[in-house]
């Protein structure tokens, strides 16, 4: 998709959104960005998730592996194991070097001496305290998908944020301005028809993925191989009408019907709920 074709320019055409992408540096704090956030009047819900202390030491321990020294993972944490060449032969002989686990909410190393343990306690700390740029970078993606945006680019990186919803995701971006270095930007999308027609197929090719998905799912239900239970069937009717909302949503923006969306959004809630009742005993 040509996204200069949606992008706006100074005249009397109407808006109908903007075109969003980030550039991610260092990392955010997790309590200066919940006290900016909650400042601005924003849903706590919508913070990212701090995360667990087992992620963290996890990246920090493989941060540190090197060749000839490499980390493995134990039933209670990890140990960290060091390669040497043999007295005699070719063969390489392992020794263990240092082991790690977590006792409650600490970072304990065995032998507490040794020359990482300080280092493998405080980064880990640290992980915890700080949003790393790829986990803010996952969270922002959340945040606009919250906000209706479709992705411009089949791999992401630009969105496409219906003008209804900026002004929410222009306080979301404030809170993140103020508390780290990300650089989030934005160009006003034009409501021209090119912008209609490229916004059409962006949300076309959005939906179509939530719908290939869930049809994929019905078949291995139906075929045996991967059984939806109850919730499971009641979670992707709920995705199915999010996806109506978001449908309307752009129908509204667009002044036009998606018809061949709509369409399938019957054969698939229409499949679903047939391949439910063909399991459950109701047919």
């Amino acid at each position: 998709m040509n996204v200069q074709n949606i992008i706006a320019v100074q005249g009397h055409i109407e808006e109908a959104g903007a075109i969003v992408w980030w550039r991610l540096n260092g990392g955010l704090n997790h309590v200066d960005l919940a006290e900016t956030w909650k400042a601005l009047g924003l849903k706590e819900e919508l913070l990212p998730t701090i995360p667990s202390l087992e992620s963290c030491l996890r990246r920090v321990v493989q941060g540190h592996q090197r060749k000839h020294y490499r980390a493995r993972p134990t039933k209670v944490g990890w140990v960290f194991i060091e390669e040497m060449e043999a007295e005699t032969g070719d063969d390489l002989m392992h020794r263990t070097d240092l082991k790690v686990r977590i006792e409650g909410d600490v970072v304990v190393c065995d032998p507490p001496a040794h020359s990482l343990s300080v280092a493998l306690q405080a980064e880990t700390n640290f992980q915890r305290s700080e949003l790393a740029a790829q986990d803010a970078g996952s969270w922002l993606v959340s945040l606009v998908r919250r906000l209706e945006a479709v992705p411009l680019r089949d791999g992401g990186g630009v969105y496409f944020i219906p003008r209804g919803n900026l002004e929410i995701w222009h306080a979301m971006v404030g809170a993140v301005r103020k508390v780290s270095a990300h650089t989030i930007s934005e160009v006003r999308a034009l409501k021209s028809d090119e912008a209609v027609a490229a916004i059409t197929d962006a949300i076309n090719r959005d939906a179509e993925q939530v719908f290939k998905t869930i049809s994929d799912e019905i078949q291995a239900h139906m075929s045996g191989e991967a059984p939806l239970g109850e919730r499971a069937v009641e979670t992707r009717q709920q995705k199915l009408r999010d996806l109506s909302t978001k449908l309307e949503t752009y129908e509204r923006l667009l002044g036009t019907r998606l018809g061949a969306m709509r369409d399938r959004m019957e054969q698939v809630v229409g499949a679903l709920a047939l391949g439910h009742l063909a399991t459950s005993g109701g047919l």
